[in-house]
């Protein structure tokens, strides 16, 4: 789908949802719904008791502390990449890339857009489930909680009671704000040793199809070889393969491939224009060998999009930024510390700044 279709598919959506909502809004309003495009809000105010009984549960006890520790970890990662990023690009190391901004219809597209979207929401449903449950851990009471959508992008929401989170201690209310962000670095953690799991090919890649007129179709490589390695060097995860063959160059290929009980070599000759040689493949020697290249695509798609988007997340959501929860466990820990409110807007205001200045110029387009 090309931009001006997702466009027009876009805003027909939120014309259409405009006027169901202006002409049925009993409806909408007796399931809880609530449209301001272009965003819709379903809140849930009944059956939030079993976040409060989460109390009761002291297995659960130490959980609040440990979401702490690790959004003070996500905070000092995002330290670590956006600011090495930032400091590149303010020394002039041109080759450094930048941050890139996925905007659905602008710069994600197409069936990727799709694996965006199904990841974000996983993401974004972990994130406030996180801070629903510590919030009861915690004592502090739910005002409501549901499910957004804002343009495309799905969401979930959670609303602690103002009085009872102003009330509570202040190492309750860092442990409530610090769940989220926690929840998102283990999610990713898991995603990444699946994707780990996923490009994982002990005994070499299958090859799936050819490309009709590319090098390795010239060179005689065909579907169902298994490559086990190129110039000598073992074919072990899906990633050797990749960095074998390095576009932009001139370059001599042996592929070392196994096709039934034969073992033999083949030298595919890749030109400097193109970037790939022309193959389709999946490992071999995991699980994952017994599916078809669709099934595994998506499957590695669908892993290595949660495991980006819950880093992500986790890392600007912990860093101390204007609208974060790292932005307002700042705030709440500066006010209860220096025991005025003025006291505490100058620091807290100066650090997230100089923290969204290093966001900025990790974004900017390279000159």
């Amino acid at each position: 789908m090309g931009l001006t279709s997702f466009l027009a598919a876009l805003t027909l959506f939120w014309a259409l949802v405009y006027l169901a909502y202006r002409y049925r809004r009993s409806w909408f309003e007796e399931r809880s719904v609530e449209v301001q495009v272009p965003v819709i809000l379903w809140r849930v105010t009944t059956r939030l008791q079993w976040f409060e009984k989460a109390r009761e549960k002291r297995m659960l006890g130490r959980i609040g502390g440990i979401c702490v520790a690790l959004t003070v970890l996500s905070a000092g990662l995002y330290y670590w990449f956006i600011g090495g990023i930032a400091y590149k690009r303010l020394v002039g190391e041109a080759s450094q890339n930048g941050v890139v901004l996925l905007i659905p219809g602008l710069t994600i597209w197409g069936t990727p857009l799709l694996y965006f979207l199904l990841a974000a929401s996983i993401a974004i449903l972990v994130h406030e489930l996180a801070h629903a449950v510590v919030a009861g851990m915690e004592g502090v009471k739910l005002r409501s909680a549901g499910l957004a959508l804002f343009l495309v992008f799905p969401a979930a929401f959670v609303e602690p009671d103002e009085d009872s989170f102003n009330k509570a201690r202040l190492s309750s209310k860092l442990k409530i704000l610090a769940a989220g962000s926690a929840a998102n670095i283990i999610l990713g953690a898991l995603f990444l040793g699946l994707l780990a799991y996923t490009l994982a090919a002990p005994a070499g890649v299958v090859v799936t199809a050819v490309e009709k007129g590319s090098p390795a179709e010239a060179a005689g490589i065909t579907p169902g070889m298994r490559i086990v390695a190129i110039n000598g060097s073992a074919i072990h995860r899906i990633t050797d393969l990749r960095a074998s063959i390095r576009p932009g160059e001139n370059a001599t290929l042996i592929f070392t491939v196994v096709q039934g009980s034969v073992t033999r070599n083949i030298t595919v000759f890749k030109p400097a224009g193109r970037r790939l040689i022309g193959i389709y493949f999946k490992p071999s020697g995991t699980m994952l060998s017994a599916l078809s290249t669709s099934s595994y695509e998506a499957i590695l798609n669908i892993v290595n999009w949660s495991y980006m988007i819950n880093f992500s997340l986790a890392l600007v959501n912990a860093a101390p930024l204007f609208i974060t929860d790292g932005g307002k466990m700042l705030d709440i820990y500066l006010r209860e510390r220096l025991g005025e409110e003025k006291r505490a807007a100058i620091p807290s205001y100066t650090l997230q700044t100089l923290t969204l200045l290093l966001l900025i110029l990790a974004l900017a387009p390279m000159k």
